[in-house]
Order: structure tokens, then C-alpha cells, then sequence
């Protein structure tokens, strides 16, 4: 008979994957957006970022419980609210309000991070600039995804926002928004994916209840 892997055990994995899964709002004094809005990434409770440049903020999962990860952003100069046009009220939350630099970059540093690879949605969200933003991760130009600006009603790869995968080695990950006047960023999201099927086969037998032989 093939062991059936526990709901416990489901639960244990779940929780594993999924411990530091973060849904970051730069949005000091914004809409705290509903717990079952997921972007691009995942469902969850979001982080807002202080309206401080250069405080550490302490993050919580998508459940809401501490992580001991840290989020700190440099180089924006306040929190700027914006109206966009849409039928979905939860992305309007995501795009109504943003951190917004003069000619700096706008750095978001993360530390204290599970080491682990990751899915990195970066949202800049414009009703229509000409602007065109680069996110880099760890300085690293051979990341740099340019965006096209414009709002069609809905998010859209490449124009509203970034797509990146990255390993976390050592606990810390950047991400840089630029662009060649005022850049800005709406909102982050780090997503560690669940695992294959393939991946949790061996895991699922040692933790599937064994029947004794008769």
C-alpha cells in the first residue's frame, strides 16, 4: 500500500515552505490591504513600512507570526498617494499609494531571510508615466528587468511589475527600484514555492503512519 501523508504532516510542510512568505505594502499610511489579497505572489497578511528612510522594520509571515526577518528602505523621501482607476478594489489599494525617491534609488534590504530560493514580485505601479523603472537584485545588472509604464486595468508582467527567482545564501537580499527621474515602489512580495510532489515523496514515508504485519 503507498503511505498517505498526514494532515500533520501536510501542516508541518506547509508551514516549513511558507514560514517566511512576506507580503510587504510600502505604505506607511495606506489601506492595510485584506489578508486574502495575493498580488501576483500569495494570500496572506501584509507588512506596511513605516515612513521612515532607513528603518528597520520587523516583518511577519503571511499568518501573521514574527519571522526575525527585517525589511529596511533607503532612498525614497516620502509615502505619495495616487488615484488608479479599477475595478478591483485590492489592487487599487496595492497601487494607491507608493514610497517615492528624487533621483535616488529606492533600496529595499532584507536580512535575517531562510535561506532558501525564493519568488521576488516587485510592483511600480503607474496610471501612465513615460518613466521607465529597472529592478536590480544585489546589484547585480544581470538581473535588471526594465518596465513599460501604463495601467490597463489589471497587473500585468513587465509593465506593473517584476519577476524574479533568487537564492537566499546568507540571509539578506536587495532589491533596487531606479529610473532616470523620481522612481518609486508600491510593494513587494517574497514567495518561497512549495515544494514538488517529487521532493516531499521521500519525506511522506517517514512521516506517514505505518501499519504493523499481522
Amino acid at each position: 500500500m503507498h503511505p498517505v501523508l498526514s494532515t500533520a504532516a501536510i501542516a508541518a510542510i506547509a508551514t516549513a515552505t511558507s514560514a517566511q512568505s512576506l507580503n510587504i505594502d510600502l505604505a506607511a499610511s495606506g489601506e492595510l490591504l485584506p489578508s486574502d489579497f495575493g498580488a501576483q505572489g500569495s494570500a496572506g497578511i501584509w507588512n506596511i513600512y513605516p515612513e521612515e528612510p532607513g528603518a528597520s522594520h520587523a516583518l511577519t509571515n503571511l499568518a501573521g507570526n514574527a519571522t526575525g526577518a527585517s525589511l529596511t528602505v533607503t532612498g525614497f523621501v516620502n509615502v505619495q498617494h495616487i488615484r488608479v482607476s479599477t475595478i478591483d478594489a485590492d489592487v487599487n489599494g496595492l497601487a494607491n499609494t507608493r514610497l517615492i525617491s528624487h533621483g535616488s534609488p529606492i533600496v529595499m534590504t532584507f536580512t535575517g531571510l531562510q535561506n532558501a530560493t525564493y519568488e521576488v514580485w516587485t510592483y511600480v505601479i503607474s496610471t501612465g508615466s513615460s518613466l521607465t523603472p529597472e529592478v536590480t537584485l544585489n546589484s547585480d545588472a544581470s538581473t535588471t528587468q526594465f518596465l513599460t509604464q501604463g495601467w490597463s486595468g489589471s497587473l500585468v508582467l513587465g509593465q506593473t511589475h517584476a519577476y524574479h527567482t533568487v537564492e537566499v545564501i546568507d540571509g539578506t537580499l536587495s532589491v533596487a527600484v531606479a529610473a532616470s527621474n523620481d522612481p518609486w515602489a508600491n510593494g513587494i512580495q517574497l514567495v518561497i514555492p512549495a515544494p514538488s510532489t517529487l521532493a516531499l515523496a521521500p519525506l511522506a514515508c517517514l512521516l506517514a503512519p505505518r501499519r504493523r504485519r499481522t
